[in-house]
């Protein structure tokens, strides 16, 4: 199930950013979809992967000042190993 949720999600992304360099390259009247595909993607990449860590980062830091435990499961999935653990 996750990775059909990777594929469509980078399917998503993958047609807006088409349409969003069409639409610059006819906005400026400059360059080609290609570079401007280019430069959406490179940072969409930059600042989404910066947003979701400030987001990792928010979120743990409320975790650690409000005591809150998490449950994840650690063990390897593969060799049947699994267990729910709590991380405090």
């Amino acid at each position: 199930m996750d990775i059909w949720k990777q594929l469509g999600a980078s399917l998503y992304a993958h047609f807006l950013n088409m349409i969003l360099a069409m639409y610059l390259k006819i906005l400026t009247n400059s360059g080609n979809g290609c570079v401007w595909y280019l430069l959406n993607h490179s940072l969409d990449c930059t600042f989404g992967l910066i947003i979701c860590y400030w987001l990792h980062k928010t979120v743990e830091n409320y975790a650690v000042k409000n005591n809150v435990e998490v449950s994840q499961c650690c063990g390897n999935m593969f060799a049947g190993t699994q267990k729910w653990c709590v991380c405090s």
